[in-house]
């Protein structure tokens, strides 16, 4: 694929991404609040804490997935192993180990539920473990579309089964009265939705690499499922670590720690702030990763050029974005409103500075990732003991971690700077020496 091919692609990934999660967001928000004001701080919290540690053990049993599948499909494309096997063998592999995870859910669901006095029913806890194997298999499928730029595709099915699941869900909220019923419903509607996504997705995945995907030429396949295990294992760790500081680790934690009512707090201005920064970085999605695998495997250097065309582009997207601040303020109450202003400006600084990330993974530059992740987890240790005492203080504790967040991020554009920036004046010199 040619440069000028890739970033038309790139620039279309990017729209539909935008179109389909600017709506999911609004939807979901939409849902998150009503649940807050019809349901008691128990049941809310009780819904809220089962999505959190259903995307959260995702999170943790992705094994780089997320990472790895968009970074190596372009390289796999020109190799002699079919793409439609590895599929089967990816889904295979993932599947088994959600399967297998179930258990350790189920467990960690109700002890967590009995450790803070909430009551909650087997029957949810086993649809939410049906829901956390979907939305699994679903993850996966769509990192396959995304790793080809097929975002379009995947992006209708989405649209589709979400306007029926969220319009049933708003239907149910103002029909059902009582709050047991009404949490089984939906998530019974949400099983039902990721169940549909995820077969009808596969099948038109799988017919499209059958029809579409042919073998090129013949490469050193050992050497890159080797490389692709060895990325997927520093991927996990990266994410892993980084869910520490992520809502669905912190819902659980803060309702453990403080209380229903501080986790419910924070959820809700969470949930806003995600309003802004959730489009962001879902417009974005792997469309970053993948423009840059595909140019390392059509043999395209990677420039400073091309790293300031992600951040142009990634700017365009957050300027408008950031001029809903004021308008969400206006809607969050004053105990949130501080919540709010951490959460949204944090993740905003770190997604413009995002693309040095990208390149030091495509690159496969391990040991500086590592090393850009030990300010992140040294300030994290603090946290967590700051979180013991008790003076600790919600407000406090949040800035020191987008603190943590945001240094590993500057240390990683440090790195991609002295690597890219002095070819750029070295090459002219050379030029000079030889006229």
């Amino acid at each position: 694929m040619r440069l000028a091919q890739l970033y038309v692609a790139f620039n279309q990934s990017l729209q539909w991404n935008a179109a389909f999660y600017f709506l999911y967001k609004i939807l979901f928000t939409s849902v998150s609040f009503m649940l807050f004001y019809r349901l008691p701080t128990a049941d809310f919290c009780i819904w809220a804490n089962i999505n959190s540690f259903i995307f959260l053990l995702l999170l943790w049993l992705d094994c780089g997935l997320r990472k790895s599948i968009p970074r190596y499909c372009p390289e796999f494309e020109h190799n002699d192993y079919a793409l439609a096997p590895f599929l089967s063998y990816i889904l295979t592999v993932q599947t088994v180990i959600l399967i297998a995870a179930i258990p350790i859910f189920l467990l960690i669901t109700n002890l967590f539920f009995h450790s803070v006095s909430l009551s909650c029913s087997s029957i949810l806890l086993f649809c939410g473990a049906a829901l956390f194997l979907m939305e699994g298999i679903n993850s996966s499928i769509k990192l396959f579309y995304h790793a080809h730029f097929w975002n379009k595709m995947y992006t209708i099915i989405q649209s589709i089964v979400l306007f029926f699941e969220m319009g049933i869900s708003i239907i149910c909220i103002l029909t059902i009265k009582i709050n047991s019923q009404l949490l089984l419903v939906l998530f019974v509607t949400k099983l039902l939705s990721s169940s549909t996504t995820a077969c009808t997705s596969f099948i038109i995945l799988r017919h499209r690499y059958n029809q579409q995907i042919k073998t090129e030429k013949k490469g050193k396949l050992h050497m890159k499922v080797k490389a692709f295990i060895c990325h997927s294992g520093v991927m996990w760790f990266s994410t892993i670590i980084k869910s520490l500081t992520e809502r669905n680790f912190l819902v659980p934690f803060i309702t453990h720690v403080i209380s229903p009512a501080a986790a419910n707090l924070f959820k809700i201005a969470n949930d806003s702030a995600m309003l802004i920064h959730r489009p962001i970085i879902k417009t974005i999605g792997s469309s970053d990763t993948v423009l840059l695998a595909h140019l390392e495997a059509n043999h395209h250097s990677i420039s400073i050029q091309i790293i300031r065309y992600l951040l142009k582009g990634i700017m365009i997207i957050c300027l408008p974005f950031c001029a809903f601040l004021p308008v969400i303020l206006l809607y969050i109450t004053p105990p949130a409103m501080c919540f709010f202003l951490i959460i949204s400006l944090g993740h905003i600084i770190e997604t413009i500075l995002s693309p040095f990330e990208r390149v030091l993974e495509v690159k496969r530059t391990y040991k500086k990732l590592i090393f850009s992740y030990i300010p992140y987890l040294t300030i994290l240790i603090g946290v967590a003991y700051y979180f013991s005492l008790p003076s600790a203080n919600l407000v406090t504790a949040l800035i020191y971690i987008y603190i943590a967040r945001i240094t590993g991020s500057l240390l990683m554009v440090y790195f991609v700077y002295t690597a890219y920036y002095p070819s750029m004046y070295i090459k002219p010199a050379v030029a000079n020496q030889r006229s």
